[in-house]
């Protein structure tokens, strides 16, 4: 069911999950200090309980109440420089937090905090008054929900929605850690890129492969190697003329953009073209690309 902002943000302070939008994808939200609340979330989504959430707040001042930081914190003296990119897509992984249930955080003293560029979420999180923790509002490890009607498509009618249109980033935020003893760790690519960081910083960011297997507790969201999944098999090709291999009887190509011909693939196959930005865009096609791997 739809609800305005008011309604969403009593909902969110009687213990109730909330599907709302921001500029990466929709999140599927409870209060962080709330356990049984945030349980919600993770048996909404079939999601394992040692992957943490990220916490959603209004503003840098917000986070004060939850960090904590040691006297002449490094932390605390890269957060503020980071401070440049917010509100926007990137989480700051914080080592040591305090007044979350266990659940946002599995068990971890760390959190990561965001603060998203979206009016409609501002407001939402002003309204509330208390930290949303939320993942992406679609079933654990399928494709990210962009839209009201994915959100729908996943968890149906009975579950609260706040409309915002369709996510104009499209893609998850960049995660990076930070800590007092070593350099600053990229955790989760996303919209934000490394060089932007570096530039914020003042410092290098360290970028190493960050993949979990289930069962094991990740160190924020994103790091499973099955994330994001389609249902559908998937095959990345980097050209359109290597060797496409046996084929099914009918199947979907997504390209970057146009200027693709599939003329060397067997008249037995049918083929259904999707293109993710017919001008070559990189944010359009990041618009796009949940949406495409949805058809």
């Amino acid at each position: 069911m739809l609800v305005g902002i008011q309604e969403a943000a009593e909902l969110f302070r009687h213990g109730e999950v909330v599907a709302f939008p921001t500029e990466t994808v929709y999140g599927l939200g409870a209060d962080a200090t709330n356990s049984s609340a945030v349980k919600k979330i993770y048996s909404l989504k079939g999601r394992p309980s040692e992957n943490p959430l990220i916490v959603h707040v209004a503003n840098p001042s917000n986070i004060e109440k939850w960090a904590v930081f040691s006297p002449k914190s490094r932390v605390r003296e890269q957060l503020h420089r980071l401070e440049s990119l917010w509100p926007g897509p990137l989480t700051v992984v914080l080592p040591n937090c305090q007044g979350f249930c266990r659940e946002v955080t599995a068990g971890r003293p760390s959190a990561g905090f965001r603060i998203p560029d979206h009016e409609i979420a501002l407001q939402l999180l002003e309204q509330t008054g208390v930290p949303i923790a939320a993942p992406s509002a679609n079933k654990s490890n399928y494709v990210s929900a962009t839209s009201v009607q994915h959100v729908i498509d996943c968890f149906g009618l009975d579950l609260p929605i706040l409309d915002g249109g369709c996510s104009p980033i499209g893609i998850e935020s960049t995660i990076v850690a930070l800590h007092e003893d070593r350099a600053p760790e990229l955790l989760r690519p996303g919209f934000v890129g490394v060089a932007e960081i570096q530039a914020a910083l003042g410092d290098e960011v360290v970028v190493r492969e960050n993949i979990r297997l289930h069962g094991e507790t990740p160190d924020s969201p994103g790091q499973y190697k099955r994330h994001y999944s389609p249902r559908t098999p998937i095959k990345l090709f980097q050209k359109s003329t290597q060797n496409w291999g046996d084929l099914p009887g009918r199947v979907g190509v997504i390209t970057f953009s146009l200027g693709v011909t599939f003329a060397h693939f067997p008249s037995s196959v049918s083929v259904v073209h999707e293109t993710l930005s017919h001008c070559g865009d990189i944010h359009e096609a990041g618009k796009n690309l949940y949406t495409v791997l949805r058809k």
